[in-house]
């Protein structure tokens, strides 16, 4: 399916997007403020997306360590 992809506030493109049916997890980080969301595909294949608010992206880069992200692991839940 072809739709609309934001580049940035001012440029819009047209590209074939990804869908996904069924649930995922997510967590909430209130203190980074990011989603963060594991989503499962076929097989042992996964991908954990980290999703900051606008404006966070480079305070995300800089607290990103394995701690952070094995806490997001720990408090993933199920939606």
């Amino acid at each position: 399916m072809i739709e609309d992809f934001h580049v940035n506030q001012t440029v819009t493109i047209r590209v074939p997007m990804m869908h996904r049916l069924g649930r995922c997890k997510v967590y909430w980080d209130h203190v980074v403020r990011c989603w963060v969301v594991l989503l499962h595909f076929q097989g042992r294949i996964a991908t954990l997306l980290l999703l900051p608010k606008q404006g966070k992206l480079e305070w995300l880069e800089k607290k990103l360590s394995e701690k952070l992200l094995a806490k997001y692991l720990k408090f993933l839940h199920s939606r």
